[in-house]
């Protein structure tokens, strides 16, 4: 196997998930405008029947649900799919193999692949049009335990940090190679660099952490949120995955 191809897809991935883990509102569409009191719940239960079900009727239906939050969210297609074209194309070459093994087996991939498909893209609309602070905020309305919450909040800070500097590490790597290696080289270098990047990770996030100590933080997240309004989107946005899940049980 080219090792080489294996470093580039780890810089590959860390990239996607580096990009994928970001929250960042774009545009001003729609669902932008959406409570995340609303959205949240709305949003999930719309993941939920994506992975609850291999009916193609059903996942159809699901699919036009999706279509209609993506064009009123005004995103373009460029930053959706650089969020979503990884996991899916993961999913489909993991089930690959049944393909070989029953007589249904290229059915079953396809529609594995389209419910993991629908899912990611729900998960994803609501990771780019809500900002994280409201998705915080959002969990201590709904009464989560301060732990779970977080928990969440130093996950999100520290998963974009590894992916980062995994990233910039290989980045390097790749900038500083002047000559073909050899495969055991490759793999004495790579453990090397899988070390480096473990101490770089563990005293980058132990700043952060001692940063976060000097400005106050005591062990409990402070989440500042603004005052949300419930307005005739929120019933448009509700009564649409009413329609939606009403069919998803009929279909």
């Amino acid at each position: 196997m080219n090792m080489e191809l294996i470093e580039k897809t780890a810089k590959e991935a860390s990239a996607f998930f580096q990009n994928f883990f970001s929250y960042e509102v774009v545009g001003s569409g729609f669902l932008q405008k959406i409570d995340p009191r609303i959205k949240m719940p709305g949003l999930i239960a719309l993941v939920v029947a994506s992975v609850s079900t291999f009916s193609l009727e059903k996942l159809i239906l699901l699919l036009l649900a999706l279509a209609i939050l993506f064009a009123s969210s005004k995103i373009s297609f460029r930053t959706y799919f650089s969020r979503i074209w990884m996991i899916p194309l993961f999913s489909f070459v993991i089930v690959l193999p049944h393909v070989f093994f029953t007589s249904t087996g290229i059915e079953y991939a396809l529609l594995f692949t389209f419910r993991v498909f629908l899912a990611v893209s729900f998960l994803t609309l609501f990771m780019l049009t809500t900002r994280f602070s409201d998705v915080l905020y959002t969990l201590r309305f709904y009464k989560l335990p301060d732990i779970f919450v977080t928990i969440l909040s130093t996950t999100y800070r520290y998963i974009h940090l590894m992916f980062c500097e995994l990233y910039r590490l290989l980045l390097a790597r790749e900038s500083r190679r002047v000559r073909e290696l050899g495969s055991r080289e490759i793999w004495r270098n790579g453990g090397k660099m899988l070390g480096f990047f473990f101490i770089r990770a563990y005293e980058r996030a132990e700043r952060v952490h001692l940063a976060s100590v000097a400005r106050g933080y005591d062990g409990r997240t402070k989440v500042y949120g603004k005052c949300f309004k419930l307005t005739a989107n929120e019933l448009l946005f509700a009564l649409l995955i009413c329609i939606t899940l009403a069919g998803w049980f009929n279909a």
